[in-house]
């Protein structure tokens, strides 16, 4: 019996499928792409992704030892902010067929939040602020988020439980920075009462600062152990373990006595203009109002 024969009598399929000319030719031309665990390369994660927060925090605290924080802030938001949004912008507007598919999207959402925006400063609405702080928190900390699962799945780490780990210790860290920073959580429970909210018992709050503490330690326990573990099951595999860095830093940032406004700076303006912005930097670093926002009110 010949090959094709064969071949149609056990698939079933007619037997000139199986001629070698009808098989889908391959191209060798392509260049092979060997799987690698960084996004570029070693020097430009460790430089760009890991060790930012390392590279970051020197030169915020020269800048604070030297200027007022009002004046790191508008610093930060002035530039900083150009090249934060302003890519993106570009990358958004100026793709035709994402446009034309989100384009309802786009031009509204920009009206809405603005309008909302002016019109909290003008009202002395303090939800609006309220609002940019959880914004502000879930995006930084959901950015980093995704950058731990990007090495995860780059190193071949796709437990679900790693997942938990990630997520946990990200949401921990991240809102530890507010939660367990008397004078941030102070004004923000000032503006919580400002915008008509209920009343919060002191004990409240205490007890769910310590059960916070404790849910901490055991979460970065718990990740600890499991680098270990993983260290010693696949070698120097887990390399993005040290992306932590970056809620780490944020707690030990916030806890300073004039904590640098990157953290919350470039995270807090995206959706909102710098109407709603100005008051946000000022009660949560600055601590004392700007002229500005002074002017505007």
């Amino acid at each position: 019996m010949i090959e094709g024969d064969r071949f149609r009598l056990e698939t079933g399929r007619p037997a000139m499928a199986f001629l070698p000319w009808r098989q889908p030719a391959v191209d060798s031309s392509q260049p092979v792409i060997t799987p690698t665990r960084w996004i570029f390369d070693p020097k430009r994660d460790i430089a760009l992704i890991v060790a930012t927060p390392l590279l970051i925090l020197p030169v915020a605290f020269a800048f604070l030892s030297v200027w007022s924080s009002a004046a790191f802030v508008l610093l930060v938001a002035a530039f900083g902010q150009l090249g934060h949004i302003f890519p993106s912008l570009m990358r958004a507007d100026g793709d035709r067929e994402l446009f034309r598919r989100c384009r309802t999207r786009f031009i509204l959402t920009p009206l809405i939040l603005g309008g909302i925006c002016v019109a909290s400063v003008h009202f002395g609405w303090h939800v609006t602020i309220l609002v940019s702080v959880v914004w502000a928190i879930w995006h930084a900390l959901m950015k980093t988020y995704g950058f731990l699962r990007i090495y995860a799945a780059k190193n071949q780490i796709p437990s679900a439980w790693n997942r938990r780990l990630d997520f946990l210790l990200c949401v921990g860290w991240f809102s530890g920075a507010i939660l367990l920073n008397d004078q941030p959580l102070m004004l923000l429970v000032n503006h919580w009462y400002s915008s008509g909210g209920f009343l919060i018992a002191g004990w409240f709050i205490s007890g769910v600062r310590v059960l916070w503490i404790a849910g901490l330690a055991l979460i970065t326990l718990a990740y600890a152990v499991q680098v270990f573990r993983q260290r010693r099951e696949h070698g120097r595999r887990r390399c993005y373990v040290w992306l932590s860095w970056q809620a780490v830093l944020v707690f030990i940032g916030m806890h300073t006595p004039e904590p640098p406004t990157f953290w919350l700076a470039p995270r807090c303006s995206k959706s909102f203009t710098m109407c709603s912005t100005w008051p946000l930097f000022e009660v949560l670093i600055a601590g004392e109002p700007h002229p500005m926002t002074l002017a505007v009110s």
